[in-house]
């Protein structure tokens, strides 16, 4: 018998044994790119979730057809800074005890709490991962407050001119400019310094610092990394800005959206007659009495004028993802890089009387997460099982076969991922304020605010969550049910001045001695 030589077969052997721990471990040699897109106040006003009749969002809507969506995610925290946080250190807001927008006042509790842990990004690195951010990714940008660096390369940081800072009476961040014109109604009409930023307006590219808004510079930014070439693998992270307030745009998205087209929300007289009294006091916002109230100052005209600028920026930002996408398609990577979108929370545009986000209603806490994974059984599907940001971290942790930290409070996605019919049991748990705590299921969303009262609403016969059942015995068992899955233990609030004094306790302060405001009665 004729004898294979010796190098032949050592070639032979070591294909074979390649071939079977790609086919065992269900990887290639190399691990797959991440591309995490990070959206900031995007509720389901997205063509694929149907949340606006109107909303045109081609870019995204293209990237469902090839991923899974979760048609039911809901946010750890209803504010940028606590759902970032949640979601970037794999802690919920109950664990760390960062549960609101804190700011100067707080930083220097940000290593007591949050730097105890490895975040995302570190923990990628850590395997080799080639980590990029750009923009709004944490609440303060990329980097965020931390003393460790955890990104391989960041976009340089955003040059605005001076001159914008004379549209409005303070310095409001740069992240979010530029505001329209005048400086936005609230201001220029009404004289209001405090939440005056609830306004939008198409701007003019000729007033923009070569000619582009922030959020193109990000997708331009991200663009350039996915052409590079590495000899490992990328963990890129792009944080797009709008539709984040003020709700501006170039004008050629405000053109998507005639006025005359828009409506309003529908908001009942007696929609508050059943809401606890914790859930009024998130309701007001930040305008002097009440960003309602201040609406109705500007007329109905203003409201459509909101939604207009809302949907224009929407569109605008899925124009910004359709670039980035369109980039990895182009590129050799598409087949071998992970997608994830998502948003940090959602937003109210005059449902509930809510006019920003702060509460633990469905627009506010319910957030589009798309995941595409290549070769997973589950992409171009939908799943309606309520899942939360924070399983981000986990799923990640999973789907690149890394042994996952011990801290994470979220649950892998991977099941549904493989199989989008997968049932879940735990609801998703969303807190806001020290002490409120809503759990959203396939079916309803109940929520106990710190007072012990309660709201149950029935998605089956109420999406709008117009009829409060908590005070109905008939649905006590699900209750009993629901109410198991609130958080036993929780970490108190990082600041010890802001236990029970926080800005619902201040409210509700003011209207023990003036009275609750007659648009929340």
């Amino acid at each position: 018998m004729r004898m294979i030589p010796r190098p032949l077969l050592y070639f032979f052997l070591a294909v074979v044994i390649s071939s079977c721990q790609a086919f065992l471990f269900g990887e290639a040699r190399e691990k797959p790119n991440v591309l995490l897109i990070v959206i900031d106040d995007l509720n389901d006003w997205v063509g694929a979730l149907g949340g606006h009749p109107l909303a045109q969002t081609p870019h995204i809507d293209s990237l469902v057809k090839s991923s899974l969506l979760f048609t039911n995610a809901q946010c750890a925290a209803p504010a940028c800074q606590p759902s970032r946080y949640a979601v970037l250190s794999g802690l919920h807001p109950t664990s760390s005890g960062w549960y609101g927008n804190y700011f100067d006042d707080g930083i220097h509790n940000l290593d007591q709490r949050l730097n105890r842990v490895t975040h995302l990004p570190s923990f990628l690195q850590s395997y080799g991962y080639w980590t990029m951010g750009a923009g709004k990714v944490y609440h303060y940008g990329v980097q965020g407050n931390w003393s460790f660096n955890q990104w391989d390369e960041v976009m340089p940081e955003w040059t605005i001119p001076e001159s914008w800072y004379a549209r409005t009476p303070t310095r409001y961040s740069k992240l979010y400019r530029p505001f329209p014109s005048d400086g936005g109604r609230l201001w220029s009409e009404l004289g209001i310094k405090e939440g005056y930023s609830l306004c939008g307006g198409p701007v003019e590219r000729s007033d923009l610092p070569e000619g582009k808004f922030f959020d193109e510079m990000i997708a331009d930014w991200a663009v350039e990394r996915i052409k590079e070439t590495r000899d490992r693998p990328f963990f890129l992270a792009a944080g797009f800005v709008r539709p984040h307030v003020p709700y501006t745009a170039p004008k050629a998205f405000f053109e998507l959206y005639p006025l005359e087209s828009i409506e309003t929300a529908n908001v009942p007289d007696n929609e508050f007659d059943d809401i606890p009294i914790y859930g009024k006091a998130m309701t007001v916002g930040l305008a002097p009495g009440g960003d309602h109230r201040t609406v109705e100052r500007l007329g109905d005209d203003y409201r459509r004028e909101l939604i207009q600028a809302y949907l224009a920026s929407v569109s605008f930002v899925d124009a910004q993802v359709g670039t980035v996408i369109q980039a990895l398609k182009d590129s050799d990577r598409w087949d071998d890089t992970i997608v994830v979108l998502f948003s940090d929370h959602g937003q109210n545009l005059g449902e509930k009387r809510n006019w920003r986000k702060m509460c633990l209603w469905e627009e506010s806490v319910r957030v589009p997460l798309i995941i595409r994974v290549p070769g997973k059984k589950g992409m171009g599907h939908a799943s309606n099982e309520a899942v939360s940001l924070l399983d981000l971290y986990p799923t990640f942790a999973d789907l690149l076969n890394l042994e996952k930290p011990e801290h994470l409070d979220g649950e892998s996605l991977v099941p549904l991922l493989d199989n989008p019919d997968t049932k879940r049991e735990t609801p998703a748990l969303t807190t806001w304020h020290f002490g409120n705590h809503s759990l959203r299921d396939e079916r309803w969303r109940y929520t106990r605010y710190r007072d012990g009262t309660e709201e149950l609403y029935d998605h089956q016969t109420d999406p709008d969550e117009r009829v409060n059942l908590a005070k109905d015995p008939s649905f006590g068992v699900v209750i009993e049910i629901l109410s198991d899955y609130l958080p036993k233990e929780v970490e108190p609030i990082v600041l010890p001045d802001r236990r029970n004094n926080d800005i619902l306790d201040r409210v509700l302060r003011e209207w023990d001695e003036k009275g609750v405001p007659e648009w929340l009665q």
